[in-house]
């Protein structure tokens, strides 16, 4: 999976250089890896903790980050990526937010995903999700699903 990402992406993979540094400033990221350095709106980590804890951030993470890249032991976990070329389980599936709203400890959003499954019988969900907010984390949430619709239109 991994190769045929890095295929398709071309020149903008660069191998043999792992960051050591992530520079984060008003509306860019830097990330650099020994003489290479990447500029670019975000940057996503996809590390183990205790290897992104040797990186170097520029502002520093929050301490309470910190102290957990240090100490939080990396998992014994074996991963199997599978590349399919089409989506079997849910060939044409598609979601849309319906709405949104923002208060200061809380966040609503209102979903609908509909599509068809492998056997060509359509499907449509519908949800909520609430979730409780402080310090721009997510404390806690509820996410509640309904089947609008299932194969044969019951």
């Amino acid at each position: 999976m991994a190769t045929a990402l890095a295929e398709r992406l071309g020149d903008a993979v660069h191998l043999e250089a792992p960051v050591n540094r992530v520079v984060q400033r008003n509306g860019y990221v830097l990330v650099e890896a020994g003489t290479v350095t990447v500029k670019a709106e975000r940057a996503v980590i996809a590390l183990p903790p205790t290897l992104a804890g040797r990186i170097t951030y520029d502002p520093p993470l929050p301490s309470h980050r910190d102290q957990l890249m240090q100490r939080l032991p990396q998992g014994t976990v074996t991963k199997v990526n599978v590349v399919y070329d089409v989506p079997f389980w849910i060939p044409d599936l598609q979601a849309e937010l319906l709405g949104a709203v923002v208060s200061r400890d809380t966040v609503w959003m209102e979903w609908r995903m509909k599509g068809m499954r492998a056997n060509r019988e359509p499907f449509e969900f519908a949800g909520v999700n609430i979730f409780g907010v402080r310090e721009n984390r997510i404390i806690g949430g509820r996410i509640y699903t309904e089947l609008v619709r299932d194969a044969g239109g019951h």
